[in-house]
């Protein structure tokens, strides 16, 4: 709805709840000209105002906790002549509508409500601002007075958080939106209602749109202009698998989005796997390692004593990463040279031998175990027909060290040598099955 004061034409809905005491602090702010070259988006942007603090109290997106609003905090900002545009991330648990931001002018106040995003989908809709919502809305202003400014509001007892706001006194083309909609998906674990808007000023777009995947899409990335460098993200509504990396570049990103399918284990041929599938995209400035670890924990009809297999387009003969372990998480090892953005991603079971032998007594024999350092480790194959063999040793950590595709088999061996101490997982593929031995290297 159009809102007209002193030719002031605001593109924003109008909402007049005003239950909250504000909050009134200074509103010097500095702006500038709107053709300047910034070094960073601190320079760019007139007001800008985030939470530095992390905590576990249940109230934090991707780590981060609600801005703590006290008299320390700015939490005006004057609206300035011209073009402008304000960005904000809340969630709110509170059943009824709160107020989140006004706007003062001369002749007239306006409220922002937490209702105040624009989708179709009511249930989305709700989705969004229960597990949080990237609120953007523009409008123009005809010259500027102290006596008009954005002022964030809060109530003395409520569920309603605001973890960043942004007011920026320029006119945003398209990528503009895009680039700080990006930042804030990255950093808060939001994901976009449009999944065409995750945007680089470098790398260009960052997530191809492809709607059976656009399903809680997550990522990590750095962008130094924005002060960004999310190196571990949870997606702000499922903790089912989550990324992380130890390092990011510059302008480094990588996405995971997923489809329908539930999290649960289903039958899919000879093997089990889980429903759900994924897609990654990921940039490739360097050579980047990272880790995608699922919650085994919420998986449904998971067993015991198997080890996860990641695979690629349902090729049960092409291993892409073994799972590691640890108290519920599995953790897929991954680098972005080996990812195929057009492929989906299937994870699946492996049978996991916890004795000498992999398949059953006398097919493959595996030993010594433990080795020493540099000590011949053997695979004795004994099979009663021609099969199709493939050998992968990983590091405990998930790294792939050795690929060895044997062919068809029915008696032989395969030797190797490991230099270094630590245990080591074997996978060998046969009969389009994967089953998995650890070694210990003393």
């Amino acid at each position: 709805m159009f809102l007209i004061c002193e030719k002031i034409v605001f593109l924003i809905q109008n909402y007049d709840n005003m239950k909250k005491r504000l909050l009134v602090m200074g509103l010097a702010m500095v702006s500038y000209a709107s053709h300047a070259q910034y070094k960073s988006f601190q320079e760019e942007a007139s007001f800008w105002v985030r939470s530095n603090s992390y905590g576990s109290n249940g109230t934090e997106l991707n780590g981060i906790a609600p801005l703590q609003k006290n008299s320390k905090t700015q939490l005006s900002a004057p609206i300035q002549e011209g073009n402008s545009s304000y960005y904000m991330v809340f969630r709110s648990l509170d059943r009824e509508s709160k107020d989140l931001l006004d706007f003062n002018f001369a002749c007239y106040k306006h409220t922002m409500t937490t209702q105040n995003i624009n989708y179709f989908d009511e249930v989305k809709k709700q989705e969004k601002i229960r597990n949080g919502a990237i609120v953007k809305q523009g409008f123009s202003y005809a010259y500027q007075s102290d006596k008009q400014f954005l002022q964030l509001i809060e109530e003395e007892e409520d569920q309603t958080y605001i973890y960043e706001f942004i007011y920026v006194n320029k006119e945003f083309s398209a990528q503009d939106h895009q680039k700080i909609q990006t930042y804030l998906s990255v950093k808060y674990g939001i994901s976009l209602i449009d999944a065409a808007n995750y945007y680089d000023e470098v790398v260009g777009y960052l997530w191809s749109d492809i709607s059976d995947f656009n399903h809680d899409i997550t990522g990590i990335g750095r962008n130094d202009y924005y002060q960004l460098n999310t190196t571990s993200t949870t997606n702000s509504v499922q903790n089912q698998y989550t990324l992380s990396a130890s390092h990011l570049d510059n302008h480094e990103y990588v996405f995971v989005g997923s489809d329908k399918g539930a999290w649960k284990v289903v039958s899919l041929g000879m093997t089990n796997v889980i429903e759900k599938k994924f897609k990654f995209k990921a940039t490739h400035t360097t050579d980047l390692d990272f880790t995608f670890t699922i919650n085994t924990n919420l998986l449904e009809g998971a067993k015991n004593n198997v080890s996860y297999v990641m695979y690629k387009n349902d090729d049960f003969t092409q291993p892409i990463a073994i799972g590691v372990e640890r108290n519920g998480q599995v953790d897929f090892r991954l680098q972005a040279s080996q990812l195929d953005e057009n492929a989906a991603y299937t994870i699946g079971y492996a049978t996991k031998s916890t004795g000498e032998f992999v398949f059953q007594k006398g097919d493959i024999n595996v030993y010594p175990n433990p080795a020493k350092i540099g000590e011949n480790i053997t695979i004795d194959f004994n099979f009663q027909n021609k099969t199709e063999v493939e050998v992968y040793v990983y590091q405990v950590d998930g790294k792939l060290i050795q690929r060895k595709k044997l062919g068809a088999i029915d008696r032989s061996q395969f030797t190797t040598q490991l230099q270094q101490s630590g245990t080591y997982v074997f996978a060998v593929v046969s009969n389009g099955t994967t089953q998995v031995h650890k070694v210990v290297i003393e």
